[in-house]
């Protein structure tokens, strides 16, 4: 029999016991990506914008990123234009962040990895970024048509006018440095210097007497790896092109000084069919975290197919309905629908936009891969984790009690989870719901309500990065839903 005790009246549900208590005191930045459902009646979409928490010893919040990292004073905390984001947090026994800023207070869940805060409809999941210090090595551009920064492990810098194209910009008293003013234009000319690099704060100082100060940072992932992969300057991601050394002389615009453009299209791109379907990355789902808190995706189809961004809802077991899920997501974002092939037994290389060739290291019997793009962790399959047994309740709902549980004999009784993932197969009624329950392949969870002339087929996807440290978080759609523990 599913029995649980459900909470009457709307009482708000205590934040879950985390794996580890959140500290009293706070110090950095955290990064994340807020969603905004497009029907608050429907499920949050993958995607949304990135946001940024900044936390200070003294219990001051600022809900950005500092606009020169954290080593640069900020003067004037009154702004009109960001006074609003300024607040104060206080931690409540090691799980529950609570954020007062003006007109609000924000509650969050910390989990023992990430901090999930909801807002109304709206929904962000934050992790800190590390302090960046130290020294960088090699060139950093935004985009293979735009101009890059060079560095050197000797303290010293190459610009070929990269500051261009980092838009609009937050000064430390609170203004705005409009990109396109001919005073800020000129300020962010092309030169070379010396620089220094210290709690995320990004020094340039010209040789004619500028200096430019920037946030710098990097994923938990990437942050201790040297040199960086990639690093994010005044919020745009810089990766580095491999190979390019400084110029001569420093360049006026894009064209100067630029390492060669993306690789051409290749016969590496030809997919070979028996050596895909036998390549051990082949049928995943991969995941990638961001240093905003997001998470990338990308799907590597048996017949070299290449789905980039969320993964599909049909899941990976029925041949037609991935074709037609491919289909259609080439109709609605062709961009997302790419190439890939295997390269020898241990990589596979990704054929992108734009004749762009990238190479990855296929690791751990295809639970991992690595190379210039970051790395990526495999999505274990549903079967991997146990189902049954246990009360999935949703991580991200406390003003209601949402949960599911599963039987060994394809039963299940669920509570509120219709109307949080909007299944339009669930019978009008109270809950608690029952009916029966299967699995299509590893992604596809088949629900069937007692009473309903319909299944609904719901996504399922096993967080990866959580699955390797031994703990369970299952999303349905995309929501997060954890074993209850009490």
């Amino acid at each position: 029999m599913l029995l649980w005790a459900t909470r009457a009246g709307g009482q708000e549900e205590p934040c879950p016991a985390p794996t580890a208590p959140l500290a009293r005191v706070l110090d950095g930045i955290w990064g994340g990506m807020e969603s905004v459902p497009n029907d608050i009646n429907r499920p949050t979409q993958i995607g949304g914008q990135r946001v940024a928490i900044t936390f200070f010893p003294d219990g001051r919040v600022l809900m950005r990123e500092p606009p020169e990292g954290l080593a640069a004073p900020l003067r004037r905390t009154d702004a009109p234009n960001w006074s609003s984001d300024w607040g104060t947090y206080e931690v409540v026994g090691g799980r529950e962040l609570r954020v007062r800023v003006p007109g609000h207070v924000l509650r969050g869940c910390w989990d023992g990895r990430l901090l999930r805060i909801r807002r109304g409809s709206r929904r962000a999941v934050y992790r800190p970024w590390p302090r960046l210090s130290g020294t960088l090595n090699g060139a950093y551009r935004a985009d293979a048509s735009l101009p890059a920064i060079h560095f050197t492990p000797d303290g010293t810098f190459v610009d070929e006018g990269f500051q261009q194209y980092l838009g609009d910009r937050q000064a430390l008293d609170g203004g705005i440095r409009f990109a396109d003013q001919p005073q800020e234009r000129q300020a962010r000319r092309a030169g070379r210097g010396t620089y220094s690099l210290r709690d995320n704060t990004l020094e340039l100082r010209y040789a004619d007497g500028r200096v430019e100060r920037l946030t710098a940072m990097a994923t938990p992932e990437e942050g201790a790896v040297r040199p960086l992969p990639r690093v994010y300057l005044a919020g745009r991601e810089h990766a580095r092109v491999a190979g390019a050394s400084a110029p001569n002389t420093p360049a006026a615009g894009p064209a100067a000084g630029r390492p060669p453009g993306p690789a051409a299209r290749s016969s590496r791109c030809d997919v070979d069919a028996a050596a895909t379907r036998s390549n051990a990355a082949a049928g995943g789902i991969y995941f990638s975290l961001q240093p905003d808190g997001g998470v990338t995706a990308i799907t590597l189809l048996p017949d070299g197919t290449l789905v980039d961004g969320r993964p599909l809802p049909s899941g990976l077991a029925d041949a037609a309905r991935v074709a037609a899920a491919v289909a259609e997501r080439r109709r609605r974002a062709p961009a997302e629908v790419q190439r890939w092939a295997a390269a020898g037994s241990d990589g596979i290389v990704i054929c992108g936009a734009a004749g762009r060739v990238e190479e990855m290291r296929v690791q751990s019997r295809g639970r991992r891969l690595t190379g210039a793009l970051g790395t990526y962790l495999r999505a274990p399959e549903a079967t991997e984790v146990r189902l049954d047994g246990v009360v999935w309740q949703a991580s991200d709902v406390r003003d209601r009690f949402t949960a599911i549980q599963f039987t060994p004999d394809g039963r299940f009784q669920e509570s509120n989870v219709a109307r949080l993932l909007g299944l339009p197969g669930a019978p009008a009624g109270d809950d608690p719901r029952t009916g029966s329950w299967r699995l299509l392949g590893g992604y596809v969870l088949e629900l069937r309500y007692d009473g309903a002339g319909r299944a609904d087929h719901v996504p399922v996807l096993v967080d990866p990065f959580e699955h390797a440290a031994g703990r369970s978080v299952l999303y349905l759609g995309q929501e997060p839903f954890t074993p209850r523990t009490r």
